[in-house]
């Protein structure tokens, strides 16, 4: 990155904020930006950084009344020649007013100039890019350039908490949030995903401070470095005898409470929502008679009816749902206002239900001591009928409420999963079910396995003519059949055309006789059977189904090639069966081979009886991440069983 000492003097002028070294101080440059473009001394990055953060500043006054006048300032020196643009958001509402909004490009010092001038960028509404955000970009940069940016809005914030990350997505050599509260005012903070600082006093304002932050560096298949970044929640709370229009939310009880009077009513039962949840069936199947069968009935309609549209760039999702019955008038909201539909439908047929608030795309954005809004996804908790019989691959998507019960979680805006599974990015999120008093944080559920499930079955007959029919079934749950229905709806024919190819990659002379899918079943798996004839079958095309590579699972069991580092991926269990009927006399297979390791566990086995053989093989991967270590190379995986079992075809002794 760069060195401490480089950048020792850099952060000395932007801590010194006006002071400027004599001899140079571009005149239309303001203070605190002419005392960082003093003090730079090109400090070098790594090859791969395109540009440095010098500053990263954000300063929040708290005013009585609750609202928020903000100061942004972000400087940023440009390493690498590709770097032509920049660009920098700023978060712009109905809410908010813009009192300043400025930057500035300084280019580099060259040979035949006595010293660059600045260049003032004046900012308009052309600027704006949305109702939440404005974005700014500076054009035709050079390596050496000096970029500044300005901003002062005050913004009425939705409640009294801040969240701030630190993060620029680019080593940092300074990043700064200064918070300052009106006499008599408390606040409480603390950190999430990692240890930070203690604020320093600075001006009668709370100042965290971070020094030479790496570059963010990204590994195949974990999480990215946004949702590992060091956050800060802030939580404001005014005295009691404050006139504060902005609700404070000392505890999660309270933050609950707020979400429910502020959301009451958008879920509303209007003759609309009552027709439509008294309509609810399959095509040609009245409406289901029990209340789960109602819950899933209702649960499928908004997701597969209602087109779902992503919110406004720049502000996660916007506080207050829109209500039902205009959800339903236009058939698409985003997450917010299907969930809201969803509820009214439930209500209509006499379910309650709850709002659950999570952060899909991050984890680690909730603390339990210190409220502050770290959500950007709404699903649905509906407590489950007593007494009802609950289908098995529910699991993955009951939630354990205390007092409140067992819930299953529903997310309509999810088109891939079946009702009772949830997707990889709600897996084990903590999130808020908003439930009044009673509301609380919970941890969603977290699937096992058996919930993410990929069964593939062979069934194999020698025909008299010494042709072989083959059909091929496979059935797959949970995260399987996600990713099978996300290409299904993308073109069923690339999909089948898929199931054909793969066929012909395990029988290279098979004619594909037929082809079915069923997309959802009603305990959630995608079922394909595919049927085919092989023309003449001999020795190779017996023992070929014996080989579970052959059986298309190989990515299912850990992907092509060993990845570095740790494994990410989700529990989940595979399944090959082969049942393989009129082999000829000599044909002999048997063997056993069974593996097991912390996190992982593998067997296999074939059988003979007379002119049958039956072969399974069984893997289960009971871990979110395991080391490349821990479990063999898929290769090892497929081929130690196969070289278990001897497969032969000589007189039988």
């Amino acid at each position: 990155m760069f060195s401490f000492l480089r950048s020792f003097g850099l952060k000395a002028a932007i801590a010194a904020g006006a002071i400027v070294s004599s001899g140079f101080s571009p005149p239309t440059l303001p203070p605190w930006a002419g005392a960082i473009a003093a003090a730079d001394r090109a400090p070098a990055g790594e090859p791969d950084d395109s540009i440095l953060v010098l500053l990263s500043e954000e300063r929040v006054a708290v005013q009585t009344d609750g609202t928020f006048r903000i100061r942004q300032r972000y400087a940023a020196r440009i390493l690498s020649p590709g770097q032509r643009r920049l660009s920098y958001e700023f978060p712009f509402n109905r809410d908010a007013s813009t009192a300043a909004a400025r930057a500035w490009h300084l280019p580099p010092v060259s040979a035949s100039a006595e010293g660059p001038e600045p260049v003032e960028v004046h900012i308009d509404e052309s600027s704006s890019t949305g109702r939440l955000m404005r974005r700014v970009e500076l054009q035709d940069l050079r390596e050496g350039s000096l970029v500044f940016f300005e901003f002062e809005t005050t913004v009425r914030p939705a409640l009294l908490t801040l969240s701030k990350r630190f993060f620029e997505d680019a080593p940092v050599a300074v990043a700064r949030l200064e918070v300052s509260i009106p006499p008599g005012w408390r606040m409480r903070h603390t950190w999430l995903r990692s240890e930070g600082p203690e604020p320093a006093e600075s001006a009668g304002a709370s100042v965290w401070e971070l020094s030479d932050l790496p570059a963010p560096r990204r590994t195949r298949g974990g999480p990215s470095p946004s949702a590992r970044a060091p956050q800060l929640a802030i939580n404001l709370i005014p005295p009691a005898d404050a006139r504060v229009a902005t609700p404070a939310v000392p505890d999660w009880r309270t933050f609950s409470s707020w979400y429910e009077d502020l959301a009451r009513g958008t879920d509303r039962v209007t003759p609309e929502v009552e027709t439509l949840a008294r309509s609810l069936g399959r095509p040609g199947e009245s409406a289901p008679a029990t209340p789960l069968g109602r819950i899933v009935a209702a649960a499928r309609h908004v997701r597969d009816h209602v087109r779902y549209v992503p919110p406004g760039r720049g502000g996660g999702i916007s506080i207050l749902p829109r209500p039902a019955a205009e959800t339903l008038a236009a058939g698409q909201g985003d997450c917010k206002d299907m969930g809201t539909l969803l509820r009214a439908v439930l209500a209509s047929a006499g379910v309650r239900s709850y709002p659950l608030l999570v952060h899909a795309g991050e984890p680690d954005t909730l603390a339990e001591d210190v409220p502050a809004w770290g959500f950007d996804h709404f699903v649905v908790a509906v407590p489950l009928p007593p007494g009802a019989s609950i289908p098995a691959h529910f699991a993955g998507a009951i939630l354990h409420a205390g007092e409140l019960g067992p819930m299953l979680v529903i997310d309509p805006t999810d088109g891939d999963q079946a009702i009772g599974s949830l997707g990889a990015s709600l897996a084990g999120r903590r999130g808020l079910l908003v439930a009044g008093s009673a509301g609380r944080l919970v941890s969603l559920p977290e699937a096992g396995p058996s919930s993410h499930r990929a069964e593939r079955r062979v069934e194999a007959e020698l025909l008299p003519d010494r042709s072989m029919a083959v059909t091929v079934r496979s059935r797959l749950l949970g995260r399987h059949a996600a990713s099978a229905r996300r290409a299904w709806r993308a073109s069923r024919d690339a999909r089948r055309r898929g199931a054909w190819a793969e066929a012909a990659s395990v029988w290279p002379r098979a004619e594909v006789v037929a082809y079915e899918a069923e997309p959802e079943t009603d305990d959630g798996a995608f079922e394909e059977t595919v049927r085919l004839r092989v023309a003449q079958a001999d020795l190779p095309d017996l023992r070929r189904p014996l080989s579970p590579r052959a059986a298309g699972l190989f990515h299912l069991a850990g992907g092509p090639a060993r990845p570095a580092g740790r494994r990410s991926s989700h529990p989940r269990s595979v399944r090959y069966e082969v049942a393989l009927r009129g082999v000829p006399p000599g044909f002999v297979a048997s063997g056993a081979w069974e593996g097991r390791e912390q996190g992982w566990s593998l067997r296999s086995e074939v059988s003979q009886d007379r002119r049958s053989v039956r072969a399974t093989w069984d893997a289960v991967f009971a871990e979110e991440l395991l080391s490349a270590e821990a479990v063999p190379a898929p290769d090892e995986l497929w081929s130690a069983p196969v070289l278990a079992a001897t497969v032969a075809a000589h007189p039988a002794r």
